[in-house]
């Protein structure tokens, strides 16, 4: 397990210039333990999901119009299911829910992403900033059941294949 020093302000995550630059703090701290938790899980980290075992991660990923804090891709069994997305927003006290307005323009967002087929998870600054390493595996655990399900599902099918022959 990685031992981490306390944040101060202006950090910027060293998984920022392998995978792109965040652009609020808070976002820096999110990729550091996600990435640190999920690489200390026996994950690889990537722009891209090249194989079962790495985790795609883009920092402001945009979706058409719009443009998410983090895009988060796994497809464990490439050919098998469709991969899981995951769109994460580290909402900071400046940008969200301010005004009325506000709250429900980050619904609409979180509406078209869920037909989009993303799972979204938002995070607020104060949780980011008192537990990050819980945010962090909060949607690394979803990463985590995904595999197990996908790994259950196919092990099902090839018994269903073997018991028809």
């Amino acid at each position: 397990m990685t031992i981490h020093a306390p944040f101060t302000p202006g950090f910027r995550s060293h998984w920022e210039d392998l995978l792109g630059r965040c652009e609020s703090p808070i976002e820096s701290i999110f990729l550091e333990r996600f990435c640190t938790a999920a690489v200390d899980r026996g994950y690889e980290i990537g722009k891209f999901s090249s194989d079962s075992s790495t985790i795609a991660v883009k920092p402001q990923k945009p979706i058409l119009s719009l443009r998410i804090d983090f895009g988060i891709s796994f497809d464990f069994l490439q050919n098998f299911t469709p991969g899981l997305l995951i769109a994460v927003e580290c909402d900071g006290h400046d940008w969200h829910d301010l005004t009325k307005e506000q709250a429900i323009r980050d619904r609409q967002r979180d509406r078209y992403l869920q037909r989009c087929g993303y799972k979204i998870l938002r995070f607020t600054g104060r949780e980011l900033c008192a537990h990050p390493l819980l945010c962090a595996m909060e949607v690394l655990e979803y990463v985590m059941d995904f595999q197990t399900n996908c790994f259950c599902e196919a092990i099902k099918s090839a018994n269903q294949r073997a018991m028809t022959r």
